[in-house]
């Protein structure tokens, strides 16, 4: 399953359950954390930014890459085309294990994009753990009772 089909899967489930994904997504992550990750990125920012300030690459202004990314949206599936398949809800379980499938990066994303969406419906989120406040990580259990 894609990203966006999971994202979209588990907007219909309750917030419990979400909480539970994004701890999930998110603690798959810290265990296959690499300890060269950031020192990789960090080679790679200074060595972009070296070639920016050197000339030999251009910096694309943001109205472009704005209305390159409105006019890729712009061809996206329509969202009343997107409501059609609301009525379907997947099981928790599957849409867990289709997320835990994802590539490292997608699976960070889906977990902030999930917080998110909580925030944005009331919850409080501490995002230097990040979790919802006043849920902590364990405090959220699958229906076998294992966090």
């Amino acid at each position: 399953m894609s990203f966006g089909a999971l994202s979209r899967e588990a907007q219909k489930h309750s917030p419990d359950d979400r909480i539970e994904l994004a701890y999930s997504l998110l603690q798959s992550v810290d265990d296959e954390e690499d300890p060269d990750y950031e020192r990789l990125w960090m080679e790679e920012i200074e060595r972009r930014y070296r070639d920016f300030e050197e000339g030999r690459i251009e910096a694309i202004p943001a109205d472009q890459v704005l209305a390159k990314l409105q006019a890729k949206l712009g061809s996206m599936k329509h969202p009343l085309e997107i409501e059609a398949d609301i009525k379907i809800v997947r099981p928790f379980e599957e849409i867990k294990r289709g997320a835990l499938q994802l590539p490292v990066d997608e699976r960070l994303d889906l977990a902030y994009a999930i917080l998110r969406d909580l925030g944005d419906e009331g919850l409080k989120i501490d995002w230097e753990k990040p979790e919802v406040v006043g849920r902590s990580r364990g405090s959220v259990t699958t229906n076998n009772g294992i966090p």
